[in-house]
């Protein structure tokens, strides 16, 4: 599990990966929680949000910009974000848990977009010869995504 920062001429772009979808969705709320400042995951966790789409792209950008809606309506940005589930059927469902809000530090994210936006489960078949974006490992979920600063 992880992520890294990529080059962008204008706003931020985030490689995100995990073992699973889960660990994926989850890595890419952490990235972007500590890009705006957040201070980690934090002792409570005390908000359950819930975010449904029609597919995992459209589920990234409503998840990330569900954490950006609640920093703006909270005054501070969530002290972290932990993924409970993701449900498939007609649509995704993903349900998480929201740390307190604190005084965000980082910098000011506008939304998640998706504009270059690419999710993708591990490659069938995939060994350490299979070439994945920015080195993902094998048999990782990955996802790239620009954020709007």
């Amino acid at each position: 599990m992880g992520y890294r920062w990529l080059e962008h001429t204008a706003d931020l772009r985030l490689l995100a990966y995990g073992a699973d979808e889960v660990a994926l969705y989850q890595e890419a709320g952490r990235a972007l929680l500590e890009a705006m400042g957040a201070a980690g995951e934090g002792r409570r966790l005390p908000r359950t949000v819930t975010v449904v789409a029609p597919d995992r792209e459209s589920l990234m950008v409503a998840w990330l910009n569900e954490l950006i809606y609640l920093a703006a309506v909270t005054g501070g940005t969530p002290a972290g974000c932990r993924v409970v589930a993701i449900e498939h059927g007609a649509e995704l469902k993903l349900t998480g848990r929201v740390g307190p809000p604190v005084t965000a530090t980082g910098v000011e994210v506008k939304a998640a977009t998706y504009h270059g936006l690419r999710v993708s489960p591990p490659a069938e078949g995939a060994t350490a010869d299979t070439a994945t974006p920015g080195g993902v490992p094998p048999g990782n979920w990955w996802a790239e995504i620009i954020v709007d600063v």
